[in-house]
């Protein structure tokens, strides 16, 4: 009897054991859902940073600028109101010391000079007649003086009217080349309207706009050189003058240097970048 017992007990849990085993098995045959991994610090705040954007790119150095001048410049003005005459130059012509430029319309002037010339000649003879009369003791000292004012009078009135012909022409200032021309044949001008401008073509220089820490490294009779766009060529000069004070604004001053080169081929107006 104990042996059946026994026997039933030992049947009982073998039976209990493998029912744990065959749900075991279920519960780990059961798909599992995967949790998804947590991301790391680093990789987050990775993440969530947006991209930096490139750096910019680093501007090239300045270049320093020059430009090519004549070393004398002139604007002729209108010295009198009136009618313009005949031109004798035109715009690039080249002009010499002392020729005519142009002439205005003149002839009321001129009838002017005569008018005065023909006062002087009446003044002297009346001054000549008095000195006369006042040896003959028919005559003042007085209406002596008054003719002898009479004829200061007079040729003052003629040097004033000579200045005014001598206006009706305009002659050229220097050696160079008409540059521009502001008016035309028989059109009425002002005093001091522009008429025409002229350049020296016998020297140029170089005007430079240069930065203000350089002002204590450059003097008078330095060596620059300009390579000019137009040409492609490269040009020495020496620096003639240096501006004494320094813009506040561009933190610039103006220096000019005479090019030494042979300038055959450059013209004023050109420009190109500056060497130190």
């Amino acid at each position: 009897m104990k042996k059946l017992v026994k026997t039933s007990l030992a049947l009982a849990l073998l039976s209990s054991i493998g029912f744990i085993g065959v749900a075991q098995a279920q519960k780990d045959a059961q798909p599992t859902k995967s949790i998804p991994a947590r991301q790391a610090p680093s990789q987050a705040l990775q993440a969530a940073t947006p991209a930096a954007a490139p750096a910019a790119a680093t501007p090239a150095s300045s270049t320093i600028r020059g430009l090519i001048v004549a070393d004398r410049e002139a604007l002729l003005s209108s010295p009198m109101a009136g009618r313009l005459g005949s031109f004798y130059i035109k715009p690039g012509q080249k002009f010499y010391r002392g020729q005519t430029i142009l002439r205005f319309e003149c002839g009321e002037q001129y009838a002017k000079s005569a008018m005065a010339e023909a006062e002087l000649d009446s003044a002297e003879e009346t001054q000549q007649a008095k000195m006369r009369m006042q040896g003959l003791a028919q005559a003042s000292e007085l209406e002596v003086k008054l003719a002898s004012a009479n004829v200061a009078r007079a040729q003052a009135n003629l040097h004033l009217q000579h200045i005014g012909t001598k206006n009706c022409t305009l002659v050229a200032p220097f050696n160079g080349k008409v540059s521009k021309i502001n008016a035309k044949p028989y059109q009425g001008v002002q005093i001091g309207q522009p008429l025409i401008e002229f350049i020296s073509d016998k020297n140029l220089n170089v005007k430079v706009n240069a930065p203000a820490k350089m002002a204590t490294k450059l003097k008078v009779g330095d060596t620059i050189s300009i390579q000019v766009d137009e040409t492609e060529k490269s040009y020495k000069a020496k620096i003639i003058a240096i501006n004494a004070k320094i813009d506040a604004v561009s933190q610039t001053f103006e220096l000019e240097a005479k090019i030494t080169d042979d300038a055959g081929a450059l013209v004023a107006g050109m420009s190109g970048n500056v060497s130190f």
